[in-house]
């Protein structure tokens, strides 16, 4: 039953407005790769290679806000909104329910990031220039492993922002009055409390090691970045760090779901 909730509402959030998204994020990056090839026949060309490479880091951002908007739309309306009341009598454990909506936001914001990812490895990877630079920049040893550990990190970083916000709607939906007004600011405040915390436990256990306290208040190029052990181990603590608050997140708002729902 949960892969069945889960498949519903992806139909719904990704469906046709994000899978035009991304067709429009991708059909833009590769106009942006191209006019770059072409770039130095013309002024014109080059100019037009400049607007879609704009172009395309707002439909990159773009795509990433409406995965997340649609989710907490979708998240809201069936768990509070009219359709709520089919949601509620389906045979199914209110856990059961909360994790396939919070899940399918996660899902759709990994669909968007991956969507990202491809247009950005469009316009900058099929570069011969860059490609070169990046084959070079692997062969060298821990450039992999930070590589991962950085996509490790960002994607917790965005699976947390998912969170918080179900978090605060969750809350907010505990009110009689306001309930929107209150579930943005509980999102924001949850949001920014656990960043704090998490930066505050990294930055505290930087002063454990000299060499990794250097990294938070020295400025580093990116070469250097990949080549420092004490950069993984960052990596590699921060990730850990993010990824218990994000646990910690959907528990809490699990709990605090399951204690009851009043439905608008």
């Amino acid at each position: 039953m949960l892969k069945k909730l889960m498949r519903y509402d992806l139909q719904w959030i990704i469906g046709k407005v994000l899978s035009y998204y991304s067709a429009a994020t991708l059909l833009i990056a590769l106009l942006a790769r191209v006019f770059h090839a072409l770039s130095s026949q013309a002024f014109f060309l080059h100019l037009l290679e400049k607007i879609f490479s704009g172009a395309f880091i707002s439909c990159g951002i773009a795509i990433l806000i409406n995965a997340l908007m649609r989710s907490l739309v979708c998240f809201r309306s069936t768990l509070y909104g009219d359709p709520s009341y089919l949601t509620h009598t389906l045979p199914i454990k209110r856990r059961t329910v909360f994790t396939a909506k919070a899940l399918s936001g996660t899902v759709s914001l990994m669909f968007a990031l991956a969507v990202s990812a491809l247009g950005l490895a469009i316009t900058v990877l099929t570069r011969a220039d860059v490609w070169e630079k990046a084959k070079e920049l692997l062969r060298q040893r821990g450039t992999v492993s930070t590589l991962l550990l950085i996509c490790a990190a960002v994607v917790l970083q965005l699976v947390e922002m998912h969170f918080s916000a179900v978090f605060g709607l969750v809350l907010g939906h505990r009110r009689e009055k306001g309930r929107i007004p209150f579930s943005i600011l509980y999102s924001v405040l949850i949001y920014f409390a656990v960043s704090a915390v998490v930066t505050g436990l990294l930055f505290a256990l930087s002063l454990l090691k000299p060499e990794v306290h250097a990294l938070l208040t020295q400025p580093l190029s990116t070469q250097e970045m990949f080549k420092m052990e004490e950069m993984r181990f960052l990596l590699a603590v921060g990730t850990v760090l993010y990824l218990l608050a994000d646990s910690g997140l959907f528990l809490a708002a699990r709990h605090v779901f399951c204690k009851g729902v009043d439905v608008e």
